[in-house]
């Protein structure tokens, strides 16, 4: 009986995170059906998955319990992907809730955690919202550093509506710091890419 439901919850836990970049309210109810009875292996990938989706929902978590209980495990055992995709969404749920030095903590983390790890679209992430998160103390510098960064990664995916995005947000970087020909020289290469696809695609 526990195999039946060990191997239950592994199918929804690969269905769950199967669909979660195109329908995460669908992963959502997936995590939902799963038994209480959990591995701590899956209760790690769960807390990772439904912190994930809940967050991709746009729907608020109170605090950083969950997600820290992926943070330990994958610490633990040495997975350095995903730990750092803990780590970020760690620094999410403190950016949602207003904790500033907290989210950056945990941004900073993932970060050097990434290092080594391929996986430009979880960077890219990271790194956007690691400069709103820089930009909204106003260090603009230290913003347009991250933004770049980003848009590095954005470069080297599938989207052409995440570059078109990276660039005006370096533009309005340099905007803010007036360097008005850095800034129109990234929103005409915006206005390039963003000719070039009729995609709207959102990277969350």
């Amino acid at each position: 009986l526990v195999g039946c439901i060990t191997d239950r919850n592994d199918r929804l836990l690969a269905q769950a995170d199967a669909c979660m970049e195109t329908q995460a309210d669908s992963a959502r109810g997936l995590l939902a059906q799963m038994d209480s009875v959990l591995t701590e292996r899956q209760q790690a990938r769960y807390a990772l998955l439904w912190t994930q989706a809940t967050h991709k929902c746009r729907i608020p978590l109170e605090d950083d319990s969950l997600i820290n209980v992926a943070v330990e495990y994958y610490s633990r055992v040495g997975d350095a992907h995903l730990l750092a995709k803990s780590l970020l969404y760690k620094g999410l749920v403190h950016k949602q809730n207003g904790e500033i030095e907290l989210a950056a903590e945990a941004f900073v983390s993932s970060e050097q955690t990434f290092t080594g790890v391929e996986d430009d679209q979880y960077k890219a992430l990271l790194f956007n919202h690691y400069a709103s998160l820089l930009a909204k103390q106003s260090l603009y510098n230290d913003a347009l550093t991250y933004y770049k960064k980003s848009y590095h990664c954005k470069l080297r995916g599938d989207s052409i509506h995440y570059v078109v995005s990276a660039c005006s947000q370096i533009a309005r970087m340099y905007e803010i710091i007036n360097k008005k020909d850095s800034a129109e020289i990234y929103y005409k290469r915006g206005m390039h890419y963003a000719d070039n696809t009729s995609r709207k695609e959102y990277l969350y």
